[in-house]
């Protein structure tokens, strides 16, 4: 799977190389091909790895020695249609609830899957999404994600339009057991085709 931007959703993405590198007829190559981006001798903190080709956003790097560690997370969404719910991670408990039907679950997680788990979110971007809104489709859809690291919380939500890795997210939980969140991929695909 290529490399999205969080910012915009474009796979046009260059690796970030800080500093002075040897300029040689190679690297000018991958330059002009937009694989890799300069810069510059200043490294942003925290460090970014990533360069979006579109939209010029930088992203990526090592969010755990910035931030501090992520303490909890929650994921939701409420549409029209019959998709709703709300996933949450803390203190080493999964938990799924279907708003439609209240109805909601528990995953325990071992200290092990807990770190896999938190590394696979943080892969995700989530502490650089922003908020995603498309007047042009009315789905009735409305997302919300909050994440609380150590040292910073961030909140982004969407209506009728997901950030570019929402199904890596979905995928994480579905992974972890939540086989419900197939339905939600679907949809999301299928909103994802409006623009």
């Amino acid at each position: 799977m290529k490399r999205r931007c969080p910012n915009c959703g474009s796979d046009k993405v260059a690796r970030i190389l800080w500093g002075m590198p040897t300029f040689d007829e190679e690297l000018m190559e991958l330059e002009s091909r937009g694989k890799v981006f300069f810069g510059g001798c200043t490294v942003m903190m925290p460090e970014r790895k990533h360069h979006c080709n579109e939209c010029e956003y930088h992203f990526g790097g090592e969010v755990i020695d910035f931030y501090g560690k992520l303490r909890s997370f929650e994921l939701q969404l409420i549409s029209f249609t019959s998709i709703s719910f709300k996933v949450t991670y803390s203190d080493g408990v999964l938990t799924f609830m279907n708003k439609k039907t209240e109805k909601s679950r528990e995953l325990k997680l071992t200290a092990d899957e807990e770190n896999k788990i938190v590394r696979k979110l943080e892969l995700c971007h989530i502490s650089e999404w922003e908020d995603y809104n498309n007047p042009e489709i009315m789905n009735g859809s409305y997302w919300e994600s909050k994440a609380h690291y150590e040292k910073q919380n961030f909140y982004s939500h969407g209506t009728n339009k997901f950030a570019p890795y929402f199904e890596k997210m979905l995928n994480v939980f579905i992974s972890a057991g939540f086989s419900e969140l197939n339905d939600v991929k679907v949809f999301v695909n299928s909103t994802r085709e409006n623009y």
